[in-house]
């Protein structure tokens, strides 16, 4: 994954302008927030007993053959 930097707000005016066209939120919801933070809060506190081994199950997938992330594995 690359991260893009903008130490110098470069991009803050033209991501504003496309935000304002097309009606996109800068932000999430103080719910949706809230809910991310029970979710992780809860995750947080699972042990790993909870989790059912799969990892002998067989499985196909839709990734080329040299793929390492599996995304379209069913």
């Amino acid at each position: 994954m690359k991260a893009i930097t903008d130490p110098q707000h470069i991009l803050d005016s033209g991501l504003a302008q496309i935000r304002k066209q097309f009606d996109v939120p800068d932000g999430f919801p103080a719910e949706v927030l809230a809910a991310a933070s029970t979710a992780a809060a809860e995750a947080a506190t699972r042990s790993p007993s909870q989790h059912v081994d799969r990892t002998a199950m067989n499985f196909v997938t839709l990734d080329p053959a040299a793929s390492t992330d599996l995304d379209q594995a069913f």
